[in-house]
């Protein structure tokens, strides 16, 4: 699913060895592991995988304790359109919010317009901030997006 999803999704970007041995980083299984952040949420439909999604604190330069990070979303192809990826988004959100951040972020290519539209279609916005990656022989544009989180319930 990840091989099929990254085919699809990385294709204008990385050169086409480079799509061939996409892989997930070893921080996924170990976050798969255990309970905690990074935290990996999946999503099934008639016993298969369908999507995931992997959260996080931010990594990024300046940002506090209170920021997390929808660190990757990765749909089947096959189920685009069907709401998988609105519900790992939600799913991501609600995770960062019972982990006690007070806002998400999450970093996608600029030219990812269908991927743009489902974090917009969820809540998020654009925040201004643009970083340039370099990824298995690729280079791109990446945007950021933003949303704030509901307090956790006073106890």
């Amino acid at each position: 699913m990840l091989r099929a999803a990254g085919r699809v999704g990385w294709s204008d970007i990385l050169p086409p060895a480079a799509l061939e041995e996409l892989r997930r980083p070893p921080r996924w299984a170990a976050a798969a592991a255990g309970e905690g952040m990074p935290a990996l949420i999946v999503a099934e439909q008639a016993g298969g995988l369908a999507g995931f999604t992997v959260v996080r604190r931010s990594e990024d330069p300046g940002a506090g304790m209170e920021t997390g990070e929808i660190e990757a979303l990765y749909t089947d192809p096959a189920v685009w359109g069907g709401g998988v990826g609105r519900a790992l988004v939600r799913a991501g959100l609600d995770a960062l919010a019972a982990a006690g951040f007070r806002e998400a972020t999450l970093w996608t290519p600029q030219s990812y317009k269908r991927a743009r539209r489902l974090y917009e279609r969820a809540g998020m916005r654009r925040d201004g901030a643009l970083r340039h990656r370099r990824y298995r022989g690729g280079s791109f544009i990446e945007v950021r997006y933003r949303t704030p989180l509901p307090a956790p319930p006073a106890r």
